[in-house]
């Protein structure tokens, strides 16, 4: 296993220097080519996942972000996660998706992110932005569960809103506070007003 390993490493090493090459030479098209084709032709090869993000990091340096996107998703739904310098490379890709892609899968990533590597990732930020992500596809309650959540993980800032343990904790008050003053018919609460000025 481990003469097996060490022959890996080394082919690891030669398929990287060769694509680093091809990039530094303006090729990043033959880069990607040559990483995806190496990864199609060799489906055994534990580092595919090294390989893709690779691809998937150079279409997002030229500007293709939906290229990028596509790969990302790609590793992390279909390749097994590898450590590389310590850091899992689904996180790296889940870490990408929640800034490239768009907001209606924000939801998906930002739990995954949380129930796989809780430990890794600053907590409180991606509950609250987890909860912000429930809230613009309605779903509320999810949205104040998540909430929820935030206050209890470890403290945090949240750029752009200093206030936002306040805020939060201000609008869980009201999402559980008693609401007999709110009514579902605009026309129903016209008419008891109407009464009520009238008497």
């Amino acid at each position: 296993v481990g003469a097996e390993m060490c022959i890996r490493d080394r082919s690891y090493a030669l398929v990287s220097e060769i694509a680093r090459t091809l990039r530094r030479g303006g090729e990043g098209g033959l880069e990607r080519t040559y990483l995806t084709q190496y990864v199609q032709l060799h489906p055994e090869d534990p580092y595919r996942s090294a390989y893709l993000v690779t691809v998937a990091d150079s279409y997002l340096e030229d500007g293709q972000e939906q290229l990028a996107v596509h790969y990302y998703r790609r590793v992390l739904r279909s390749q097994p996660d590898l450590f590389v310098i310590g850091k899992s490379l689904h996180l790296q890709c889940l870490e990408r998706l929640v800034e490239l892609d768009d907001s209606v899968r924000h939801v998906e990533y930002y739990r995954e992110l949380i129930e796989r590597f809780p430990t890794e990732i600053d907590l409180g930020i991606n509950l609250y932005r987890l909860a912000n992500s429930y809230f613009q596809q309605g779903e509320w309650e999810l949205g104040f569960d998540a909430y929820g959540k935030f206050l209890h993980a470890p403290p945090t800032d949240i750029l752009g809103t200093p206030n936002a343990y306040r805020q939060v904790t201000e609008l869980i008050r009201f999402h559980q506070s008693d609401k007999d003053w709110v009514r579902e018919d605009l026309l129903i609460l016209v008419e008891e007003i109407r009464t009520a000025i009238n008497n």
